[in-house]
């Protein structure tokens, strides 16, 4: 969309190495952009590390296709559940709105960009608006505040819909008969095919397609009735084989741990996780309560769980989850933010004593 739009307004034809620009420019805005939300925030030690890191991620899955911008459309999504979640008590809400309103612009440009990852950060933000209320309580102020947050999140998905309404009234286009949206119930389905499974399912979309034909050859390509065939085939084979089905799933959970986090971090991820949690905790008991770093540990493992959810129900292929190993050192990084704080608190409570 945006090379063609592009491509149409200064009249240069596209080649296909613009896509490798695209994604570069997509990612450094995203690495940029959450790392200036950090800093907004306080996290310092995190934004430096993520300012650091997470070009080698992108330099790693450089190449000539659409995914590699996954990175930065990542960081797009987690903008504004980081924003709700992220600010101290005491920042200003000139500061909160700010962020709040830039985080649904970029939720926007996710939903644009790579549906599936722009629904994480709505829900992850329907799930910090419940964080939220829980932490502050229930009052007028509070209800408001979260009421402001879930009309942002509803916005930010009605965005898709609202630019293909705004290109039919432009250009004089009819609606459509196929679905407008990232269907899940194709890929849901053709996920049980990337193991070994006794109804010879495969990962490839012409079997989605010949699956439907013998349905109903009347069934248009990603129609809504195309959809619906698949989700019901999907669910009568979780309701007739339910031990085949959680057996395909335990199976791609093993292999989802071991693949989707890219190298060089694959072999310690586990360790690093529990370590950084553990800091976390340990943290946590001797500095009391910190809500920023809290937010930001929060919403990375919301993020993680959502792309280890992606890889074990849908695909677990590096190019599809490698976002993942960002939000590892997310939440590497909150462990280091809670010991430079803790460590700052210790050092200045020594020098307090001496005096």
């Amino acid at each position: 969309m945006l090379l063609g739009l592009f491509s149409k307004y200064t009249n240069i034809p596209v080649e296909i190495e613009d896509a490798s620009k695209l994604n570069t420019i997509i990612n450094y805005f995203g690495i940029g952009l959450a790392s200036a939300l950090l800093l907004s925030c306080g996290l310092n030690s995190t934004a430096l590390i993520v300012a650091v890191s997470l070009p080698l991620i992108d330099l790693q899955y450089h190449a000539l296709s659409p995914h590699p911008g996954q990175l930065g459309i990542t960081l797009f999504a987690m903008i504004l559940p980081l924003s709700a979640l992220a600010f101290e008590i005491t920042a200003s809400w000139t500061k909160r709105i700010t962020w709040l309103l830039t985080g649904t612009v970029a939720l926007a440009f996710a939903f644009l960009l790579r549906e599936p990852i722009g629904f994480m950060g709505f829900v992850a933000t329907v799930m910090t608006c419940g964080m939220y209320l829980w932490r502050h309580g229930a009052s007028p102020r509070t209800i408001m505040a979260v009421t402001f947050m879930a009309v942002l999140a509803i916005a930010a998905l009605l965005m898709p819909w609202a630019v293909l309404r705004v290109r039919d009234i432009v250009f004089n286009i009819p609606p459509t008969a196929l679905t407008e949206s990232h269907g899940i119930w194709h890929n849901l389905y053709l996920g049980l095919g990337l193991v070994s499974n006794p109804w010879g399912i495969s990962w490839n979309d012409a079997y989605g397609i010949e699956v439907v034909k013998k349905i109903d050859p009347t069934i248009a390509y990603v129609s809504h009735d195309y959809f619906d065939a698949l989700r019901n085939e999907y669910f009568r084979l979780v309701v007739q084989h339910p031990i085949d089905v959680v057996w395909i799933y335990a199976q791609k959970f093993v292999w989802t741990l071991g693949v989707v986090i890219p190298a060089p971090l694959s072999t310690p991820t586990i360790v690093a996780l529990a370590v950084a949690l553990l800091f976390a905790q340990a943290g946590r008991r001797r500095s009391g309560q910190i809500p920023t770093v809290d937010g930001a540990l929060i919403c990375a493992l919301l993020f993680a769980l959502a792309f280890i959810a992606q890889g074990v129900l849908i695909n677990p292929s590096p190019q599809y989850s490698f976002p993942l190993g960002a939000i590892v050192i997310v939440i590497v990084a909150s462990g280091v933010e809670y010991w430079r704080r803790w460590l700052v608190v210790r050092s200045r409570a020594a020098t307090i004593q001496q005096y």
